[in-house]
């Protein structure tokens, strides 16, 4: 394989990483709106220290996690209106991400072994990315005003990702846009983000 030939592959496996990388964002996001719709509004008021809030929030969110994202979309259906064209991108999402997590490479074995094929998949991968991150932008906005009610606002989301990158001894995520924290919770710095360290929230 030559050199450039094999910058090429590696292209190709980049833009696959970067559009499985945003499903997760995606799914974390529908898992955090889940927490914000359904787990706040009937436990909020009831805990009255950290650890116990912390462990029920992370309990809440575990078991959110071994479900499907199929299964998290349908429950987060159920639970609040969601505007038709949100639901259809949300299923539009997923169905990507299926594709990708379960075909992708097997239905493109031929095209990845030629310059044009693998151009192909680039393009087409970056499709992947921008359906997925735009569901994800989507989501977030419907899911806004219920974060600020809690007094999550955009401001408290930029100061705890500064604080975890201070305590890290980073310079920042420019291309994944992302920290984690030491609890495993997503945290994205733009500015309409929503992956939060929620069990953090009410105790701050």
């Amino acid at each position: 394989m030559s050199r450039n030939e094999d910058e090429h592959v590696k292209e190709v496996y980049a833009r696959f990483g970067l559009a499985i990388y945003f499903a997760q964002v995606l799914e974390h996001a529908v898992v955090n709106s889940l927490v914000l719709v359904e787990f706040f509004p009937t436990h909020v008021k009831s805990f009255t220290t950290r650890e116990a809030w912390e462990k029920e929030v992370d309990g809440f969110m575990a078991r959110h996690f071994a479900a499907t994202l199929g299964r998290l979309i349908g429950r987060l259906s159920s639970v609040i209106p969601v505007p038709p064209d949100l639901e259809g991108m949300l299923r539009e999402a997923l169905s990507m991400r299926n594709w990708l997590a379960h075909e992708y490479f097997r239905e493109r074995a031929t095209d990845f072994m030629t310059e044009r094929g693998r151009d192909r998949m680039i393009d087409e991968l970056e499709a992947a990315r921008a359906l997925l991150q735009r569901a994800d932008a989507r989501l977030n906005a419907l899911i806004r005003p219920v974060r600020q009610k809690h007094g999550l606002t955009e401001e408290k989301i930029q100061k705890i990702y500064d604080e975890t990158l201070a305590k890290a001894g980073g310079d920042g995520y420019p291309s994944a846009q992302h920290a984690r924290t030491k609890r495993g919770v997503v945290i994205d710095n733009r500015p309409s983000a929503g992956l939060v360290t929620i069990p953090t929230l009410r105790f701050n």
